[in-house]
């Protein structure tokens, strides 16, 4: 009997040896009683000591690696929807023009005019905008002008050339409207005879475009294009097609 608690009182030692600081330095009693007491105490003080040690670092692991620092996936999904479903001012964007519009009818000269538009950018590569066009031009072979003001609201493509960070191409088509006026003066011969009566008309129509045109980034910001524009105005109005060049701003 006293061998056998000898061989676990040793064992008990070894173990306090091999974890520093877990078990208290251990006598050999004389007595069973006081043996077996021996071994209970350093044997609970052992298991005590190392079962805080692993609860309490199980608990600084968790707490810095969980509690404080990660989310959970729950809270990481909702971060990541609300920055997906959040608007921002970056994604802004206008820009204006200036263009020589060509009539189709053959009853204006040639026009000059301005553009501009506003939109926004759902995508890299697809937006929205709503443009306004204002052109004005002289009636062929006769005292007069003309004018078409246009409200067309669009969707846009763009996208850069492959291999290039600066150039980029674009394309847009929307629907609106154009008021569409003309005005000239009445004319006479010599004689005071009439020759041709005083026009003044004034009409809106509906009205669908399509533009087309590169561009090139002078930085992160601006960037300078030239376009085509295609107008077509209903209701037996003239279509204009135009070249421009314009400047391109985003927000």
């Amino acid at each position: 009997m006293n061998k056998t608690l000898l061989y676990l009182v040793s064992c008990a030692s070894l173990l306090s040896i091999a974890m520093p600081g877990t078990a208290s330095e251990n006598t050999f009693p004389d007595n069973d009683n006081n043996l077996e007491s021996s071994v209970f105490l350093s044997t609970e003080e052992f298991y005590t000591v190392s079962t805080s040690s692993t609860v309490l670092q199980s608990f600084e692991m968790n707490s810095s690696n969980t509690t404080i620092f990660n989310n959970t996936p729950e809270e990481s999904k909702i971060a990541q929807n609300s920055d997906e479903n959040s608007i921002s001012f970056d994604n802004w964007y206008a820009g204006a023009s200036l263009g020589v519009f060509f009539p189709s009818d053959g009853l204006l000269d040639t026009g000059f005019g301005p553009a501009g538009y506003i939109g926004y950018q759902f995508t890299p590569n697809i937006g929205g905008e709503l443009g306004l066009l204002y052109a004005g031009s002289d009636l062929d072979g006769r005292v007069g002008d003309a004018n078409i003001l246009s409200v067309i609201a669009s969707a846009r493509y763009s996208a850069a050339f492959e291999g290039s960070n600066n150039w980029n191409y674009f394309g847009t088509a929307g629907v609106g409207f154009t008021r569409s006026s003309v005005t000239a003066p009445a004319t006479f011969d010599l004689n005071n005879n009439l020759v041709q009566p005083a026009i003044d008309s004034e009409d809106t129509s509906f009205s669908f475009e399509v533009k087309g045109g590169v561009g090139y980034e002078f930085n992160t910001n601006t960037s300078a294009f030239a376009q085509l524009r295609y107008l077509n105005v209903s209701g037996g109005n003239s279509n204009y097609l135009s070249t421009e060049l314009g400047v391109h701003y985003k927000f």
